[in-house]
């Protein structure tokens, strides 16, 4: 069984990658101006619909079928006008509501099935019970009728906008067949604004044989997925930019492949999802890019399992109609005394906590089956190392170090930055072997790691060491305070050695008791002074950034320099710097 489920995350990964050159490839011409927005919604639209009419520059051979077409519909509507006559009479029938001969009441009266028994969209004919109605017609009304109970009735989700009664007070469902997308949900008209609520209807497929999950089993998903859209959209569909996008979607499709497994446990389509998603580092948490939206369900997962309780997955929602998806997250979490930026670290330290890491008792319930994560550097850790990296906000990076006794420890730094302007995303980590310094945190056995930047509260870590015969342990840590700090508590220059190839600065730490001029003079091991600057710095934990070069400009030679930080005519710190060129 494990080697058929490593077999589909390989294929599956594949997959995600040809989506993912797709995506670039239409993000990069659009970007340098070689199609517009509009040419850019037609061609993701053609992939999905029609891929042999792509240009020949855009096709991608054996891509899997899109998990959902609920965006793309959207906003193809809203730039409606701007398509030409041709373009218009391809896109038409994805965004108009399909005209098909039959229809069945779902047994609750809540929602009528559309289908037809003919042609390329028709159901299969089977009837086992001798009703009239095909049994996948029955299956899918079934399946919504259940959905519905799920969501709304057990947790406590608001019901979708009824569709203006078109064909009746039910919510229509059509069946066709949509080969490239798992099906839809169109957001037909909205309703009012601020918040933008929109009436609904859904379209699935007819058979499912072309998904990762097939059969009854991919039926019922995607109406667990596609319904949960249309609750979504009874709370807030927002684009205050009118870009045409809803502002949201990152969240919006996380939820629905999170809601899959919510109502069909036992069927988990969304491990297709999760190798694209393991397999990145330095991605934003709010990233859409046709992948890594979908393996962000995983973010739910990892809520509902920490605070014990899917109910906060709906008060997200509830915060959703009055802030954007990641302030909302924050405004539920605040109430039960957390916030985004607490989480989202320890969130990645758990992604690490899978296959063969897995602990489901503490981290992911079915964190043995999910793929383990991409680690972005490796190291042997034989002695002192400082990192300096840059880590794009809501994003982190892994780092493995390991020893020859079998010890490993795997930093996960994190920018927990989501909601202000900074100059740099720049962070230095640090591990060492050490007892007690207290401006580092121990890991155990004599080590010890520091994260050090000059945005405090904009950093967090999560450190996962493992030692042979041990339990492995999970060690959160914030950045090294600005407090009062001794000299000798201070972390060396980091990087140090300073590789001039590899490395913009080296990072000076120093701490000044009140606020002044500091001055940082550079002298070469014999002797000669390279560079000399005077600053002014607040109180607390300072840092000076070297870029390797003296007073003219010019690129200093390697060897061994020596650095004097001074404040009130005192020497507060010297140390040395290893230069390589």
């Amino acid at each position: 069984m494990k080697k058929v489920v490593l077999y589909l995350f390989i294929l599956l990964a594949s997959q995600s990658v040809l989506a993912d050159i797709f995506h670039q490839k239409i993000q990069a011409d659009k970007k340098r101006g070689l199609i517009t927005e509009t040419q850019a919604i037609f061609y993701e639209a053609l992939r999905v619909f029609s891929p042999d009419k792509l240009p020949e520059q855009y096709r991608v051979k054996a891509i899997s079928p899109v998990k959902c077409g609920f965006d793309l519909s959207f906003r193809i509507k809203r730039k409606w006008q701007e398509f030409d006559n041709e373009q218009k009479a391809i896109l038409k029938p994805f965004i108009s509501r399909p005209d098909l001969p039959y229809s069945y009441i779902s047994p609750s009266g809540r929602f009528k099935i559309h289908y037809t028994t003919t042609g390329t969209d028709s159901v299969s004919s089977a009837d086992m019970d001798h009703s009239g109605v095909p049994d996948y017609v029955e299956e899918a009304a079934e399946a919504m009728d259940h959905v519905y109970h799920v969501e709304v009735e057990e947790l406590g989700f608001k019901p979708p906008l009824a569709d203006q009664n078109v064909d009746g007070p039910e919510l229509d469902v059509y069946i066709k067949n949509t080969s490239g997308t798992y099906g839809w949900t169109m957001p037909e008209k909205i309703i009012s604004q601020k918040p933008d609520i929109y009436a609904c209807y859904i379209v699935l497929d007819n058979d499912y044989t072309h998904t990762p999950t097939k059969g009854i089993n991919g039926l019922r998903v995607t109406v667990a997925h596609e319904f949960f859209h249309t609750i979504q959209l009874a709370y807030n569909g927002r684009d205050e930019n009118n870009d045409g996008q809803f502002d949201d979607i990152f969240m919006m499709e996380a939820g629905a492949v999170w809601m899959e497994d919510e109502v069909y446990n036992y069927i988990n389509d969304y491990y297709y999802y999760l190798p694209g998603f393991f397999g990145a580092n330095n991605v934003p948490f709010d990233e859409f890019d046709g992948s890594h939206e979908y393996g962000l369900c995983i973010w739910f997962h990892f809520l509902v399992k920490r605070f014990g309780e899917p109910e906060i997955v709906r008060n997200v929602w509830e915060e959703i109609v009055d802030y954007p998806a990641i302030k909302a997250t924050d405004a539920a979490l605040r109430n039960r005394n957390s916030t985004f930026a607490d989480e989202l670290p320890l969130f990645y330290g758990w992604n690490y906590m899978t296959g063969s890491r897995a602990d489901t008792s503490r981290f992911y319930p079915e964190g043995d089956h999910y793929p383990e994560v991409h680690i972005y550097d490796s190291f042997k850790f034989g002695h002192d190392t400082t990192i300096t990296t840059e880590i794009v906000p809501t994003a982190a990076k892994y780092f493995s170090f390991y020893q020859d006794d079998g010890a490993s420890f795997t930093l996960i730094p994190t920018n927990v930055n989501w909601n202000s302007e900074v100059s740099s995303n720049e962070i230095s980590l640090s591990i060492v072997r050490s007892w007690g310094n207290p401006s580092y945190t121990d890991l155990g056995g004599g080590v010890q790691a520091a994260l050090v930047t000059d945005n405090n509260n904009l950093w967090k870590c999560v450190a996962v060491t493992e030692y042979p015969g041990g339990q492995i342990s999970f060690i959160p840590f914030e950045t090294t305070n600005n407090g009062n700090v001794p000299e000798e508590n201070l972390p060396a220059s980091f990087p140090n050695p300073f590789v001039l190839k590899n490395h913009r600065v080296t990072t000076i730490p120093f701490f000044l008791e009140r606020a002044g001029v500091a001055k940082v003079i550079i002298f070469h091991a014999s002797g000669y002074k390279v560079k000399e600057e005077e600053e002014y710095c607040a109180k607390g934990l300072n840092y000076y950034k070297w870029d390797g070069k003296d007073n003219e400009g010019r690129e200093v030679p390697g060897g061994i320099y020596v650095y004097i930080v001074t404040s009130d005519n005192k020497i507060i710190r010297k140390n040395k710097i290893a230069v390589i060129r």
